[in-house]
């Protein structure tokens, strides 16, 4: 028996290795058969379908299982372990099998003639249980309507199963209700996921919010890592290769709402105008909000479409104030006489602030129309009229 747990720990830690895979698996179950027949001896008589190469083939497929797919560590005795596997296979089979058919039980008590006699019952402990569970039912509903009949007068209602469309906008109303509930920490998570994705910060883990309360009694949201997920983008992309995916990923999110507006136009329109009916001082109050809480922001993007539009803004006004110049005087004018202390102020401010700015632009000035300063007014006067 040592001789044989040896050989069979040998051949099983070489087909671990990958050496002659094939060939070690065939010597193993050959190895094994004086346990398969041993194990399989119990069943045989029980079962009516089955016989020897029936279990046989069963114990393949577990050493199969074991040895090639999941190759677990075994510490001990590898003989012992497959033994043990083989039984178990063979019990869950057995208890498979009597669930469907009937099993052949051996009668002790007529072996007294000599003859092995055998008698097929079918499995009545199965029906016996049903009938059990079934009668125990029986009991527990008839106690609940009772309750129920004493408390509410009345037997329970039952519910009319509901149809594909029911389903569908049950599930759509369920998911508006909680987002207007949790509006908040759903922008939240929205936000630090776009701030993480633009420093190209790596993370393996899904993000959800919880709310905390500061020590000044203010109400915030906290990022907490949830269960494990996929992440947005492959960790080891380049950056042009991120860049090219966002571009992507934005692109088809694009054509996805257009197609939906497409379809659902009048739709959109309608709700729209519904919510703004309902909810119309609201969506008047979020921009004034927005800007009050990200002012810098709002001034750093403007600043940087400055920088980079130039030339297209100074065009676009000055095509604006050829066909609209009388416009934009009366404007003016209407904005100097309404708003002339606060323009006076913002002047003396500036005075001050950039006071060196202004001495040097003067003195550039000077530098650059040195003559026509230099000349009398009743000159300058002169020489205007003659050009």
């Amino acid at each position: 028996m040592s001789e044989l747990k040896d050989r069979v720990r040998e051949i099983v830690d070489l087909i671990y290795q990958g050496i002659n895979v094939n060939e070690n698996y065939n010597k193993l179950c050959k190895m094994m058969i004086p346990v398969i027949r041993q194990r399989s001896n119990i069943f045989v008589k029980k079962m009516i379908d089955y016989d020897f190469d029936d279990f046989f083939q069963e114990a393949c497929i577990t050493i199969w299982n074991i040895t090639m797919v999941k190759k677990p560590v075994i510490k001990i005795s590898a003989l012992g372990y497959l033994d043990h596997a083989i039984w178990y296979e063979f019990i869950k089979l057995f208890d498979r099998y009597i669930t469907k058919n009937g099993y052949r039980k051996y009668d002790k008590e007529d072996c007294i003639t000599g003859l092995t006699v055998f008698r097929v019952f079918v499995a009545s402990w199965i029906e016996r249980k049903r009938r059990k569970a079934r009668e125990r039912w029986k009991e527990k509903r008839e106690k609940f309507l009772k309750e129920y009949i004493e408390t509410h007068g009345h037997p329970p209602i039952k519910r009319v199963p509901l149809s594909a469309e029911e389903k569908k906008l049950r599930k759509k109303q369920s998911a508006h209700n909680y987002y207007w509930a949790n509006r908040e920490k759903i922008l939240f998570v929205g936000r630090e996921r776009r701030r993480m994705q633009r420093k190209r910060i790596i993370y393996g883990k899904r993000l959800t919010a919880r709310q905390i309360v500061t020590k000044s009694g203010k109400k915030e949201f906290m990022l907490v890592e949830g269960t494990a997920g996929p992440l947005p983008y492959s960790a080891t992309m380049s950056e042009e290769e991120y860049l090219v995916y966002l571009e992507t990923i934005a692109a088809k999110e694009q054509e996805r709402r257009r197609e939906y507006y497409k379809a659902h136009k009048e739709e959109i329109r309608k709700r729209r105008a519904e919510y703004y009916k309902l909810h119309r001082e609201e969506v008047l109050k979020r921009p004034a909000k927005y800007r009050e809480t990200h002012r810098e922001k709002i001034l750093k993007r403007k600043a940087e479409y400055r920088k980079r539009h130039k030339e297209e803004i100074s065009k676009r006004r000055a095509e604006y104030r050829k066909n609209h110049r009388e416009e934009v005087l009366k404007r003016e004018a209407k904005y100097r006489e309404t708003h002339r202390e606060e323009i006076r102020k913002r002047m003396a401010k500036y005075r001050e602030t950039h006071r060196e700015n202004i001495l040097k632009w003067k003195a550039e000035y000077r530098k650059r129309h040195k003559e026509e300063i230099s000349k009398p007014k009743s000159v300058q006067e002169n020489t205007d009229d003659g050009k």
